[in-house]
C-alpha cells in the first residue's frame, strides 16, 4: 500500500493536511502514516521524509526551531509555499509526492477500479474488445 517508504528506519517526516504541515518523527513510518491519516479529518498526505538514524529526535527539534516562524501548535505548522520550498531543499530530504496527492488516493482509486471490474464480471458485462465465449 505504501510504496517506497521505509518502515524500520528512524525518520523525520513531513505530512500535509489541509492548510497545515506536521513535522514529526517515526521509527515505523508506514504504521505512523496510517494512524495520522485516520486522525486527520481533511486526510493526510506525505510530503516527504529525512532518514536521520539515531539523531532523529535532535533533527526534529532543530527543524521545529528553524521553522518556528511558521509554527501553529505542537508539531503543526502553517503550510506555505515558502515552507514547502525550504523543506524540499533540506539535505537528505526524500520527496514522496511532488504533486501533493494524498498517499492513500491512488491506492483507493486502484481498489475501486478492481471492485468495479469484479462487479462487471459478476453481471456478465464485458469490455468492448472482449470476445464472448459462448456464441450462439
Amino acid at each position: 500500500m505504501y510504496r517506497n517508504i521505509p518502515n524500520n528506519e528512524k525518520v523525520v517526516y513531513f505530512i500535509c493536511s489541509g492548510n497545515f504541515l506536521k513535522i514529526g518523527i517515526a521509527s515505523q513510518l508506514k504504521t505512523r502514516l496510517k494512524t495520522i491519516h485516520t486522525d486527520c479529518p481533511d486526510g493526510a498526505n506525505l510530503y516527504g521524509y529525512i532518514s536521520a538514524g539515531e539523531y532523529y529526535r535532535e533533527l526534529e527539534a532543530e527543524l521545529h526551531q528553524r521553522f518556528s516562524a511558521f509554527h501553529y501548535r505542537g508539531e503543526w505548522f502553517f503550510k506555505t509555499e515558502k515552507l514547502l520550498k525550504e523543506i524540499s531543499e533540506l539535505d537528505k530530504f526524500t520527496p514522496y509526492s511532488l504533486e501533493g496527492k494524498a498517499f492513500f488516493k491512488q491506492d483507493i482509486n486502484d481498489l475501486f477500479a478492481e471492485i468495479a471490474d469484479l462487479v462487471k464480471l459478476e453481471r456478465g458485462d464485458l469490455p468492448c474488445n472482449s470476445v464472448p465465449t459462448n456464441q450462439t
